[in-house]
């Protein structure tokens, strides 16, 4: 998900950081605008489940097995 550091530590340290110079709230590492797609995927649809709100659906799976 996020490598090392856990949604909840990723969003503490997001919004903890100076907003970028455009004043971007979810700033790339380059201070350059997250793409959409990837807010929901790495870290809205995550919390999402974190906290009970989304179930996944056990029966769909990816190439490897794995949930999605």
């Amino acid at each position: 998900m996020f490598g090392s550091i856990s949604s909840g530590a990723y969003l503490l340290t997001s919004l903890t950081t100076p907003n970028g110079p455009d004043g971007l709230v979810f700033p790339s590492a380059e201070g350059t605008p997250l793409n959409h797609q990837n807010i929901i995927n790495r870290i809205w649809n995550p919390l999402q489940i974190a906290a009970g709100l989304f179930a996944l659906d056990p029966e769909r799976r990816d190439d490897d097995g794995n949930p999605v």
